[in-house]
């Protein structure tokens, strides 16, 4: 699929994953994986704080873990749809036709608010244009916002991507320049810098 040069259409974004959400997770390919989120590694927060927080300040590791146990239950739901797992502008491709979205390798069964996530901080700690949450929403008919398992999405996927950039930033120099840009954030700077996606 080629890109058709045009801006991303996210109130055709909310649509179409309104479609997914809609389908039964019965109705998948015969052993596609389908796993609860809990089971990616990247989502075990203390095991992780506990592989780097020797690397990280204290100001950043208390913010991090008042996070973390702001949704300790995060993973208590019982509402489940199929979900991409990842939606956000790097994996929509703007085809002739409309969006498109791409790299299905996190598709996982969640609540909503799973797939609304990215999107809800993506202008704020990602620097992405403001006011593209409110398209997708306004096509997908239902916001995160003030839901209590989208908006622990959304924190906790911060935590996630700050852990596995200090990780990284454990063995590369330039990794690590991106992982002090995002500790700022959980310090509380007030000047703390929009993040940049490696």
């Amino acid at each position: 699929v080629e890109s058709s040069g045009e801006p991303i259409d996210w109130c055709a974004v909310g649509r179409a994953l309104r479609i997914v959400h809609a389908m039964a997770p019965e109705h998948l390919p015969i052993g596609l994986p389908q796993p609860h989120p809990s089971a990616f590694p990247w989502w075990d927060f203390d095991g992780l704080l506990g592989e780097v927080a020797h690397v990280i300040d204290a100001a950043a590791v208390t913010g991090i873990r008042h996070a973390i146990r702001r949704w300790s239950g995060w993973a208590s739901f019982d509402d489940r749809v199929v979900c991409h797992g990842d939606v956000h502008p790097g994996n929509v491709i703007m085809s002739e036709r409309g969006p498109l979205l791409i790299d299905w390798d996190l598709l996982c069964v969640a609540p909503r608010g799973w797939d609304h996530a990215p999107m809800m901080t993506w202008a704020e700690r990602w620097g992405g244009e403001v006011g593209v949450y409110d398209e997708l929403v306004a096509g997908y008919e239902w916001s995160g916002r003030r839901d209590p398992a989208a908006e622990a999405f959304a924190e906790l996927r911060l935590v996630a991507a700050t852990l596995m950039r200090v990780k990284a930033g454990m063995a590369d120099p330039s990794a690590r320049l991106e992982a002090d840009r995002r500790l700022a954030y959980w310090r509380g700077d007030d000047d703390a810098p929009t993040w940049r996606a490696q």
